[in-house]
């Protein structure tokens, strides 16, 4: 019996890694196309949620960088903190919502004037910082997009 659920959890735990490896190839032709388009502030929310610091300085020497403006200077993700079950499925949530609930208005909720959006800006904290800091900024970001104060890459948010 122990065997079993141990089996169930193994087999959810790599579908779970599977789709967010699988999620990060798609974001990276989605940031390309975004760059092509003109659309920089997609580009950018998405580069702040997956892309690594070396990922980045590629970008922005083949793009410029005033596209980029001082994203480097943000602490790298850690692609290593998917394997951390905890960052795993929240990291499973935030994409949840954005695939299924975001684009169809479920929710009734518009698009996001911060850059970058709210659900990416929790997946790149939450790939930067420990859980319990990385919760907390997202609070605080969420918080602060909702009571009409001015969100942006800021001291705030490092």
């Amino acid at each position: 019996m122990l065997i079993n659920f141990f089996l169930i959890i193994c087999i959810i735990y790599a579908v779970n890694y599977g789709l967010i490896y699988y999620h990060i190839r798609q974001i990276k032709k989605n940031i390309k196309l975004a760059l092509l388009s003109g659309d920089d502030r997609t580009a950018l929310s998405q580069c702040w949620a997956w892309c690594e610091k070396s990922e980045i300085i590629d970008l922005r020497d083949y793009w410029g960088k005033h596209r980029f403006y001082d994203l480097v200077d943000f602490k790298s993700i850690r692609r290593r903190r998917l394997l951390l079950p905890h960052v795993g499925m929240s990291i499973m949530v935030i994409l949840f919502y954005q695939l299924m609930l975001r684009p169809t208005g479920i929710l009734g909720l518009g698009t996001c004037k911060a850059t970058p959006n709210c659900s990416n800006y929790a997946l790149g904290v939450l790939l930067r910082y420990n859980f319990i800091i990385a919760l907390s900024k997202i609070v605080i970001r969420v918080d602060s997009c909702h009571t009409g104060q001015p969100v942006s890459f800021s001291e705030n948010f490092r």
